[in-house]
């Protein structure tokens, strides 16, 4: 689109309203009433006064910088203005107008049709742009393309740092210390490790690694991360790089903004044109000293009119710019007389509105007095007020009193409708960020490259390369015009020797005999006529004559590639990565060398873009904090990326005082995450020795932060840290059976011993019950021997007593009286 800048320069009523010096001047910010600055009146001097420096060409760029902006882009497209080249094709001078003219309007206007073009053939001249430039934007976008970074997050205040070097020695306490925590553990039941996953021989060198990789950043800090990628995918950036590049390589400039969507409540990045950004000079490249800045942009009057304002000046408006910004040039204006008038070809109508940003100054006055008793008391004053001494009767009390003044920077914001009264969003810009707790940031940022050349305005890559793609169209047009105006060659006749031929009694003509020698290769003829003698001169009848077709070609040709050989030493970049065929002696190592070096020369393009992307990122981090803080909406939809429990945590450490820092990470290419993918799936395949390095359960940590963008040197350190540690285990598992397998076999051979232990015991047991058995069996046989012998000696005795018994009744018997008395 062209820049609406330049269309406001090329107004007459708008350079002669605004480009009066003096008439509109910025106010000095800090003899103004706060309470004043909110009004619309006051936001619309500002940017009134802004316009009009515009205006003055008190910018960072001259008023003839916004229409070149777009010749340069016009070169990097190849659409350049053909009738430049036609007329010094025509007349050796290029057109002095910048549009074409009546004679050269057209690849098939005037100019060819004239007599003279006809005479000289131009009508058959293809008089279209052949530009090298669209290969060489191709090919830088392709570059960029596989190249990008990602945004990280860390917590810069002393409570968050203090946290992450105690979680980093706590683990290192940790590993240091573990046989003495597991003697704990196993004695007490106390487990009083952090539960790290370190491996036990992890050195204090590579935690430090690790934790400025952001290995031990708090949960606030990865929140923040997850909500600036969100942003970054929601701004799609992909889309606005593309954009990027094509403004950094044509122009060396590139701009953006970030903003509040009113619609999601949430933080968006905003793609700015640079033709339509403004601010204040700097000599830095990042315009870090910029006190104001902003850009234009085309509205529709449909959006004007759902803002409420007045018919008047809206009508007025749209008059103004009737004819430019590609609006219908002329309608019947008297028949708008409000908004129940309005039509179609009316409310698409476009304005040009300016949003401006500035950093302005209000001082908050207080009066402090301190009493005879060392009391003090502060009082807030209102801007204008007078403060009157105090009384001698109060002094003598000894009654003090002083004024405090506190100066306190914000940033106010204003968006007019250019050359009306119309303004809205108007005031300070709600939820500011801030580079310091006293330096404010503007919302837009602006990158521009370096240029020390003073022939050139923006010392882009296009720009540098222009005389050369002159070259390259009118060599093209000289190749066409030489391709019309050669001669192919053709033969010669000596109608001399040619004459009175006579073929088999035939007399032929010089044109047949032509022809016999076209088709056939033979010519018969004859030297001298007959009759005569030879008196010097041609002898050969037919002979070729060479065209200047490929004299010419060659001299186009190494045009040509002349010229291609400046715009390579002019850009540094190689042709092998613009698609053209490297030189024959050329090795694919010193190819592979030049595309590296191109990579190289792209370099300061490479870190302007990723420096606004990275000022985007840090505004809208502290944006962010605030808009969860103080904006209910805005709570509710991160509530649905992050988690309620997140923007709660959030929310509580931005009251503590919770300050983050932003770096970017060069994103992997697909390679590196393949290789990271590679090892990590063969870290979960079995090994030789069947036994796997991570497990199911880290091998999906790890897919699913490179899945997300992680950082694949954390995530590398990672998976390291996993192995490593996995092996630990490992090892003590492998130690503890074998532990436990000599225990058991201990226990096993211990078991055996007292298995023949017992038997041996058994057995002796078992002889000695044998031997006592048999020694009882003895006792008792001897017993019973002896009870035998006794029982026999006592049978004898009573056989005996019994045979004396019946021996002394058998004498009573036989004795009579002494029987009796017996």
């Amino acid at each position: 689109m062209p820049s609406i800048i330049a269309k406001l320069y090329e107004d007459a009523g708008t350079k002669k309203e605004y480009k009066k010096t003096g008439k509109y001047t910025l106010p000095l910010y800090e003899t103004t009433d706060p309470k004043k600055k909110d009004t619309p009146e006051y936001c619309r001097d500002i940017t009134r006064a802004a316009f009009s420096m515009l205006m003055q060409d008190k910018n960072f760029l001259p008023g003839t910088a916004y229409s070149y902006m777009q010749t340069l882009r016009d070169y990097g497209n190849g659409n350049q203005n053909e009738s430049k080249y036609i007329n010094m094709f025509l007349n050796g001078a290029p057109s002095t107008s910048s549009t074409p003219t009546s004679s050269s309007s057209d690849v098939d206007g005037v100019w060819t049709s004239t007599a003279k073009a006809k005479r000289k053939a131009l009508e058959n001249i293809n008089t279209k742009i052949v530009s090298v430039a669209t290969n060489l934007m191709n090919a830088i976008q392709g570059i960029f393309s596989v190249y990008d970074e990602n945004c990280y997050v860390n917590s810069v205040d002393n409570s968050s740092i203090e946290e992450e070097e105690r979680k980093m020695y706590d683990i290192l306490f940790d590993v240091k210390n573990i046989d003495f925590l597991k003697s704990i553990k196993n004695q007490y039941g106390m487990d009083l490790s952090g539960g790290s996953q370190m491996p036990s021989d992890v050195t204090l060198e590579e935690l430090e690694i690790y934790k400025d990789m952001g290995g031990f950043r708090g949960e606030h800090a990865i929140a923040v991360e997850e909500l600036i990628k969100y942003t970054e995918l929601m701004s799609d950036w992909d889309s606005m790089k593309k954009r990027y590049v094509n403004d950094i390589v044509k122009l060396n400039m590139i701009s953006g903004l970030s903003e509040y969507d009113l619609e999601t409540c949430e933080e968006r990045w905003k793609y700015c044109d640079s033709g339509n950004v403004t601010m204040q000079y700097s000599m830095d490249g990042g315009f870090k000293d910029a006190e104001y800045g902003g850009y234009f942009e085309l509205v529709k009057v449909s959006k004007l009119v759902q803002m409420g304002f007045p018919s008047k000046e809206i009508i007025k408006s749209a008059k103004k710019y009737a004819g430019m910004y590609n609006n219908i040039a002329s309608l019947d204006w008297g028949r708008y007389t409000g908004p129940s008038s309005y039509d179609n070809s009316l409310l698409d109508m476009q304005v040009p509105v300016y949003h401006h940003f500035w950093k302005d100054c209000n001082i908050d006055r207080k009066l402090k007095i301190k009493d005879g008793y060392g009391r003090e008391i502060n009082h807030r004053i209102d801007f204008g007020k007078e403060i009157k001494p105090i009384s001698d009767y109060r002094a003598k009390k000894g009654v003090e009193q002083s004024e405090i003044k506190t100066r306190k920077r914000i940033v106010y914001q204003c968006s007019w409708v250019v050359g009306t009264d119309m303004v809205y969003n108007y005031g300070p810009r709600p939820n500011q960020s801030r580079e310091s707790k006293k330096e404010p940031m503007l919302p837009i940022f602006v990158r521009r490259g370096i240029n020390d050349d003073p022939t050139m305005m923006f010392g882009s890559i296009i720009e540098s390369i222009i005389p050369y793609l002159d070259n390259l169209q009118m060599a093209w047009l000289k190749y066409q015009d030489a391709l019309i105006k050669s001669h192919p060659g053709g033969w010669a006749l000596n109608l001399r020797l040619l004459r009175n031929l006579t073929v088999g009694g035939e007399e032929m003509s010089e044109l047949e005999a032509f022809n016999m020698f076209y088709h056939t290769g033979r010519l018969p003829y004859q030297d001298i006529p007959l009759g005569e003698r030879y008196r010097g001169g041609e002898v050969f009848p037919i002979k070729q004559i060479e065209g200047n077709l490929g004299a010419l070609m060659a001299v186009t040709a190494e045009e040509i590639h002349r010229n291609l050989q400046f715009i390579e030493k002019a850009t540094g970049i190689n042709p092998a990565p613009l698609g053209q065929t490297p030189q024959e002696d050329q090795t694919a190592t010193a190819t592979r060398i030049a595309t590296a070096g191109t990579n190289n020369v792209l370099r300061p393009l490479f870190d302007d873009i990723f420096s606004l992307k990275e000022k985007l990122a840090d505004c809208s981090s502290k944006r962010i904090q605030l808009l969860i803080r103080n904006n209910p909406a805005s709570r509710d939809a991160y509530d649905r990326i992050i988690g309620g429990r997140k923007v709660e945590m959030l929310r509580q450490m931005e009251r503590n005082g919770a300050e983050y820092g932003m770096y970017l990470e060069t994103r992997a290419t697909d390679k590196e995450i393949q290789s990271l993918m590679s090892a990590a799936e063969e870290a979960l395949s079995p090994g030789r020795d069947g036994k796997i390095q991570i497990n199911l359960s880290q091998w999906m940590y790890i897919f699913e932060q490179i899945r997300s963008g992680g950082n694949i040197k954390k995530l590398s350190r990672d998976l390291s840290f996993m192995i490593r540690r996995n092996e630990e285990m490992q090892a003590q598992i492998a130690d503890r059976n074998v532990q436990a397998q000599a225990g058991r076999q201990a226990k096993q051979e211990n078991l055996k011993a007292q298995q023949d232990l017992i038997l041996k015991q058994a057995d002796a047991v078992k002889q000695k019950d044998v031997d006592n058995n048999k020694a009882r069996n003895e006792a008792k046989l001897e017993q019973l021997k002896s009870n035998l012998k006794y029982k026999e000696n006592l049978m004898n005795t009573k056989k005996e007593l019994l045979n004396a018994i019946s021996n002394r009744r058998y004498d009573r018997q036989t004795s009579g009286t002494g029987v009796a008395a017996s």
